[in-house]
C-alpha cells in the first residue's frame, strides 16, 4: 500500500510509510477498544476454527494460491492502465483495490470457485457504487463543521456494518460500501471543501475494481476445463 501510494511521488515514501503505520496502529487500537467495551461477555466462548496457515500452499491450498496470484496480477495492471489512460486519483484507487482484494473461500472445485469469485466481484462493484454515491450525496450537503461531518461519517459506517452482519448473504456489499464511503468522505483531517476529489476517488476505485475483477474472472478456469481434468 505504501508503494502504490508513492508511485506518483517516490520521494514521499518515508512520510507515507510513517503516516500509514500511525494510522493503522491508531485504527487497530480503537477497534480493539470499542470491541472490548461493547462486545457481549461470554464465560465460555466457542473454540475458533483453526486457520489454514501458510503450509502446503502448492498442495492442498493450491486453489488459494492461484486466486492470490490472479489478484496480484490484477493489482499490477492497475498502474499500467492508469498511466495509459491518464485517469485521476490513481494512488487512492490502487490502495483501495489492494485493500479489498481479500481471498474468498476457495475449494478444489474450479467451477464453484468461478461462481464465488463472480458473486464476490458483483458484491464489490455494487458496494462500491452504493458507498461512493452515498458519500457524494453527503459531500453535496457541504458540511463545514467538524461534528456534523463526523456524525455523517459514523452513520454511514454503521449502516455498512449493519449490512455486513446481515444474514441475507450480502455482507460483503456492506463491507465494500463502508470502505468506499470512508474513502470518499475522508480527504484530510476535516470536512472536505470540494466534491471533485470525491468524484475522482469514486471513478478511480470503480475503474480499479473492474480491472481486478476482469482479470480474476478471465484467469479462473472455466467449468468445461475443470470437467476435462
Amino acid at each position: 500500500m505504501v508503494l502504490l501510494a508513492t508511485l506518483d511521488d517516490p520521494t514521499s515514501a518515508l512520510s507515507v510509510a510513517c503516516n500509514r503505520t500511525a494510522e493503522v496502529t491508531i485504527g487497530t487500537l480503537a477497534a480493539i477498544l470499542v470491541s472490548h467495551l461493547l462486545s457481549p461477555r461470554e464465560d465460555h466462548a466457542p473454540p475458533r476454527p483453526r486457520a489454514p496457515g501458510w503450509s502446503d500452499l502448492l498442495g492442498a491450498q493450491w486453489a488459494s494460491t492461484q486466486h492470490a496470484m490472479r489478484a496480484g496480477l490484477g493489482v499490477m495492471l492497475v498502474p499500467l492502465a492508469w498511466s495509459w489512460l491518464q485517469l485521476p486519483s490513481f494512488s487512492q484507487a490502487a490502495i483501495t483495490v489492494a485493500a479489498v482484494m481479500a481471498v474468498p473461500a476457495i475449494s478444489d472445485d474450479d467451477a464453484a470457485n468461478r461462481e464465488k469469485i463472480a458473486a464476490r466481484g458483483t458484491h464489490r462493484i455494487l458496494g462500491c457504487l452504493i458507498g461512493g454515491l452515498a458519500g457524494l450525496a453527503v459531500l453535496i450537503a457541504s458540511f463545514e463543521n467538524f461534528l456534523p461531518w463526523l456524525a455523517a461519517l459514523a452513520i454511514g459506517v454503521w449502516v455498512g456494518a449493519h449490512v455486513q452482519a446481515s444474514a441475507r448473504d450480502i455482507g460483503y456489499v456492506g463491507t465494500q460500501g463502508a470502505v468506499v464511503f470512508i474513502m470518499t468522505m475522508v480527504q484530510g483531517s476535516g470536512p472536505p471543501s470540494s466534491i471533485i476529489p470525491g468524484i475522482e476517488r469514486l471513478a478511480g476505485i470503480t475503474g480499479g475494481l473492474l480491472i481486478v475483477e476482469i482479470v480474476a474472472i478471465l484467469l479462473t478456469p472455466s467449468a468445461r476445463s475443470a470437467e476435462t481434468r
